[in-house]
């Protein structure tokens, strides 16, 4: 009862992030052979630029745009692939190096070469990419609970946990879209999530659903790629790393591994969220990006 109790309030706050509809005053950003939906509020400061997970868009960072954006300029954008831009085709390679890179040139087009990076999940993931290879463009870097599953420990009771994931690229692969969300959403968030979960926030998944069916599709070394501790000391820009405090084992292991070796880190616990730490307790997390980013 408890846990179906904290899953709903989990969706609740995540389905009134994916109402968020902001397409139409989109504009685009044509990096690296892609044209990028992007909003942006406010102005002056370090651009902030917004990076979302798997199958989701700039939706999700509705809250953000909507507090940050009253004192500095914040972008939020949709990644390559995801809604509203062209979706994959059969030929389409889905990789985290190309989804960095186009994370970068972004950075140069449309932020003037210098940013903050607020990223959740495999968003998290491109941003320490992109830290690593570009620490010219990054000045502060939040992540929150970045998918590194190359720092699981193999045979580990979380590397068992995770494997969830995994079950859940074969049915999207077979085609079992709704048991693949289910799948997906319960390992991510809390068990029984898709089912709890507003209409709204369903469209939004099925909105990104090409996109996480390319995902599925693609070779594992290109949409996982090998980052270790040694990578992860390679990050000089001063980092808050988040997880939530009801999150399941395996995305703790990670983030706990990730933080382990960054050199310049700040480890926080948001207490009453999960996976998606940015909307389901907003005001906590907004706040402490907020203090974290106005440090000289």
């Amino acid at each position: 009862m408890r846990l179906a109790a904290t899953a709903l309030a989990v969706l609740a706050a995540v389905s009134a992030a994916a109402q968020y509809n902001p397409f139409a005053e989109a504009r685009r950003a044509d990096v690296n052979g892609a044209s990028l939906a992007y909003v942006e509020r406010g102005a002056g400061g370090t651009p902030l630029i917004l990076v979302h997970g798997s199958g989701a868009d700039l939706r999700t960072w509705g809250y953000q745009l909507q507090y940050f954006g009253q004192s500095r300029r914040t972008i939020a954008y949709s990644r390559r692939f995801h809604h509203p831009n062209t979706p994959p085709d059969a030929a389409a390679v889905y990789s985290a190096a190309q989804q960095a890179d186009d994370l970068a040139a972004l950075i140069r087009e449309v932020a003037s070469g210098r940013a903050d990076l607020v990223a959740s999940s495999y968003g998290a993931v491109l941003a320490l990419l992109v830290a690593r290879d570009h620490p010219a463009l990054v000045r502060r870097l939040v992540l929150v609970e970045p998918v590194v599953f190359s720092m699981l420990k193999p045979d580990s009771a979380e590397s068992q946990e995770a494997s969830a994931l995994e079950v859940a690229r074969r049915q999207l692969l077979d085609g079992e879209t709704d048991a693949a969300m289910r799948t997906f959403l319960s390992a991510l968030i809390a068990p029984g999530a898709f089912d709890l979960m507003p209409e709204s926030t369903r469209a939004m998944l099925r909105d990104n659903l090409p996109e996480l069916t390319a995902e599925a599709r693609a070779p594992l070394v290109a949409t996982v790629p090998r980052y270790t501790c040694e990578d992860a000391r390679r990050v000089s820009a001063p980092t808050l790393l988040v997880d939530g405090g009801a999150s399941a084992g395996f995305l703790h292991a990670m983030t706990r591994a990730v933080g382990a070796c960054l050199p310049r880190v700040v480890p926080r616990t948001v207490p009453g969220a999960s996976h998606a730490v940015h909307a389901q307790q907003v005001q906590a997390f907004n706040e402490l990006v907020r203090d974290f980013l106005d440090r000289d």
